[in-house]
């Protein structure tokens, strides 16, 4: 690898040749896994907020969590007490894990409203 640049423009735009050539969404969660895994990601979603009562999995785009902590998620309907779910809906600004886990979570009273 010795002389060779990282072009990461030309890095991402194979990636995307690569992503639309697949057809099956196993295969586009395993190699969008495999790209994130490069940058230190081992589990990520790609999804839209449900509506209040509404359940994530409902309108998740891609999975890449474990599937039995997925699981675990789903059927313990975990964001209500997630804090980056609830980060999720007060804000549509990006920000890191560890952030949203330091932010205040709505009391009990506060999340039945």
């Amino acid at each position: 690898m010795g002389d060779e640049i990282f072009d990461s423009g030309h890095a991402a735009f194979d990636f995307i040749d690569e992503i639309e050539g697949l057809t099956d969404q196993h295969a586009v969660i395993a190699r969008m896994g495999r790209e994130f895994a490069k940058f230190g990601f081992s589990a990520w979603v790609i999804t839209g907020l449900p509506m209040p009562g509404g359940r994530l999995e409902e309108v998740m785009l891609l999975n890449g969590w474990d599937p039995s902590w997925s699981s675990h998620y789903f059927k313990n309907n975990l964001i209500k007490d997630d804090p980056v779910g609830a980060h999720c809906f007060r804000s549509i600004g990006p920000f890191e894990w560890k952030d949203a886990a330091m932010m205040p979570r709505p009391g009990r009273a506060q999340r039945k409203s």
